[in-house]
């Protein structure tokens, strides 16, 4: 590797030769607000009349704040797909604005657009309210049923179990002198059997397992990823699927707390989440769960 026409501190992460959205980082570029700083070139077409290049913070690559160089706003495609986008009803209420606030809104639209990722509707070849006859077909050749099924969340007889356990904690706090707590009721059954999965297949370098996980009334409703192997878990494999997740989706929403961290996209009809927690024996779990998104409630 070339070295670096301006030295690069110690300990920073040397970000040359990745790629981030249409980002192609190239060279080192100095501090920006106390954060290493990176040339890159982008990937943004001819007809665009952008210069194609910029300087951007390594944090906000890696989060996917910067995609590109700028060309989304700048590309005839993006632009004409944000004006589709936007109800008709909503145009002329727009054309009747003065040219700054329909620039701003134009803006907004447009990042949008080339921010977001194409909406899964599933996951690989499932899509939402399949049935299991429609995936087996679906992944012919690579799902198999599961005997027995498995269980995924909490039958009556669990929640029940689960909600006299606690109140027993409660109980014996109280009799240690601890504040009395509220009474735990047992919390609404969601029980489904998973009857189909993918057994292996591979994600980042690592075998996965993925079990698609139908609603009560039979249709595909979530799918969720697991490694197969327990050593696979580990801080290294989440960084890199979070940024495979961040070069396809974007900027997702972050929740951490200590060790334990979820990591969640929304793209129109998925949510998709990434999370990493600590289980039994203080062994590090990482998974993904892709999830139908419920209707918006007017």
């Amino acid at each position: 590797m070339k070295p670096h026409p301006i030295p690069l501190p110690k300990n920073t992460l040397d970000e040359t030769g990745h790629t981030y959205g249409r980002l192609h980082v190239r060279s080192y570029a100095g501090l920006q607000a106390g954060k290493a700083a990176w040339q890159c070139t982008c990937d943004c077409r001819a007809k665009t009349g952008h210069p194609g290049h910029t300087i951007a913070r390594g944090d906000r690559l890696r989060t996917g704040r910067i995609v590109s160089c700028g060309c989304e706003r700048a590309d005839p495609d993006v632009r004409q797909a944000a004006r589709l986008a936007t109800p008709a009803s909503r145009r002329q209420a727009i054309a009747r604005m003065g040219a700054a606030a329909r620039h701003a809104v134009l803006v907004l639209a447009v990042a949008a657009i080339a921010l977001a990722g194409d909406d899964p509707g599933g996951w690989s070849k499932a899509r939402w309210g399949m049935t299991e006859a429609q995936i087996l077909h679906a992944f012919a050749g690579e799902a198999v049923r599961l005997d027995p099924p498995e269980q995924m969340g909490l039958s009556a007889d669990q929640a029940a179990t689960l909600a006299k356990l606690r109140n027993n904690l409660n109980e014996f706090r109280t009799q240690m002198g601890h504040k009395p707590e509220d009474v735990v009721k047992p919390a609404a059954p969601n029980a489904v059997l998973v009857r189909v999965a993918v057994p292996s297949f591979t994600l980042a370098r690592v075998a996965f397992r993925a079990l698609l996980v139908p609603d009560q009334a039979g249709q595909l409703d979530s799918v969720l990823l697991t490694p197969i192997n327990h050593a696979d878990e580990t801080g290294t494999l989440f960084e890199t699927l979070e940024q495979m997740l961040v070069q396809k989706y974007g900027r997702p929403w972050v929740t951490k707390d200590g060790e334990s961290a979820d990591v969640q996209w929304t793209i129109h009809t998925t949510v998709i989440t990434l999370t990493r927690w600590r289980g039994l024996s203080d062994r590090l779990c990482v998974t993904i769960l892709y999830k139908r998104k419920a209707a918006d409630r007017l």
